[in-house]
């Protein structure tokens, strides 16, 4: 499956698109992971360098919600290659399904990241500059979830996401059958708020907001019973 987004002028008046993806919609079997990419840990490209490239397990129950305490965005794994989505109920109506991811464009140049050492005094947002990707980008942004980005937004403690009261010992009840969401991104900004003080997302780690500008990636499914 070939994928090509193309920004309008919509975006000509935001600092910085969010993320260039796909969301999909899974049956609530789907909890397990196993990807090629940074791991073992929740990262970001701007917040990836305690983690390392190689074979991870993510299960959405256990390291793939990151309890904040107001809820956001998380969980998510940079420079994915490939990962199979592993049912706990393989049967002839679900099966494991492998997702191999591949960028189709180039980058407007060399994406390597710039140093961030030394003392900075700014208003924010300083350090390299925006370009299509974040800087370092090498493979997808995947993102597996109970909660779609509304329930998120909307919930102002973590307690009040469904399952995620005190006390439930399994993090999980009352939404065992929940639909699940994958998010798999060719780009994703950064999370930004190095200090209390600097909240932006430095220019290199955001994603360039100009109408015209063209993302295209592959996604390879493959369906199996391993």
């Amino acid at each position: 499956m070939n994928i090509e987004i193309v920004s309008d002028a919509g975006v000509d008046n935001i600092f910085s698109v969010p993320r260039i993806g796909v969301h999909m919609e899974l049956n609530s079997n789907y909890t397990n992971i196993i990807y090629n990419g940074k791991g073992p840990d929740e990262n970001y490209s701007d917040r990836k360098r305690a983690n390392h490239d190689g074979i991870w397990n993510l299960n959405v129950d256990t390291n793939g919600h990151s309890p904040y305490v107001v809820p956001s965005e998380n969980g998510g794994r940079c420079d994915v290659k490939a990962f199979i989505l592993k049912t706990n109920n393989p049967t002839k109506n679900f099966k494991n399904i492998m997702i191999t991811y591949e960028q189709l464009d180039d980058d407007d140049d060399d994406n390597n990241e710039e140093d961030l050492s030394g003392l900075f005094i700014h208003k924010g947002g300083h350090s390299g500059r925006v370009r299509k990707r974040p800087a370092g980008t090498n493979g997808a942004q995947i993102n597996l979830s109970r909660y779609n980005i509304n329930e998120l937004n909307n919930a102002r403690h973590d307690d009040e996401l469904i399952g995620r009261k005190s006390g439930d010992s399994n993090n999980n009840i009352g939404c065992k059958d929940k639909t699940l969401h994958l998010h798999v991104d060719t780009a994703q900004m950064g999370v930004g708020g190095d200090t209390g003080w600097t909240p932006e997302t430095h220019y290199q780690y955001r994603i360039l907001a100009k109408k015209g500008t063209v993302w295209r990636y592959s996604l390879k499914v493959e369906v199996n019973d391993e």
